[in-house]
């Protein structure tokens, strides 16, 4: 399969952009989870989030067996400044990645990458509350991990397709997703 039907599908989604990435080229950091994740409410009660992920090294070990990635990202306009009103509406367009992000990878195993796996933007919210630690997951089959809970610098990675990202979040959100291929 092309580079480009993969994008298109993507596109198809509602996903706002589609870029394939090679792998080398996907910046993995430590200190994107002491940095980022640790300060997150959801750091160690959300089972696909750290410290229930392993560290960024193992991951660094699974994206050498790729050889690219197709990173994508939904942005939508905001009513209210989370600032202000909070993040649900934000999060709801976290949501709805997670379920393009599924339907993306299931695509791409249909299509001849049996490998495909799929990385969210923000933690798993498939339950509402994770049941956490000490549980299972409700939903194995559709639970995925954030880029950033595997040590993933999105800012950085983003960059190297020539997409910014804006923070803090204001009028819109930006998710980003990223599908490994192999």
């Amino acid at each position: 399969m092309e580079n480009g039907q993969i994008v298109s599908f993507a596109r198809s989604l509602g996903l706002s952009r589609a870029a394939v990435i090679e792998a080398d080229r996907i910046v993995v950091e430590d200190e994107v989870v002491d940095r980022w994740c640790a300060g997150c409410p959801e750091y160690g009660h959300n089972l696909n989030c750290p410290p229930m992920l392993p560290p960024p090294r193992e991951f660094r070990q699974v994206l050498a067996g790729y050889r690219r990635g197709l990173l994508v990202q939904l942005t939508e306009s905001l009513r209210e400044d989370p600032a202000v009103a909070g993040y649900r509406e934000a999060y709801r367009q976290s949501s709805r990645l997670h379920r393009m992000m599924l339907s993306l990878e299931n695509y791409c195993q249909r299509s001849g990458f049996t490998r495909a796996r799929c990385f969210i933007g923000g933690c798993c919210r498939l339950c509402g509350a994770c049941p956490g630690p000490g549980n299972e997951c409700l939903h194995p089959e559709q639970a995925r991990s954030s880029m950033e809970g595997n040590g993933i610098n999105v800012v950085e990675t983003c960059s190297r397709v020539g997409w910014g990202l804006e923070f803090p979040v204001r009028d819109s959100v930006s998710w980003t997703g990223l599908v490994l291929l192999d």
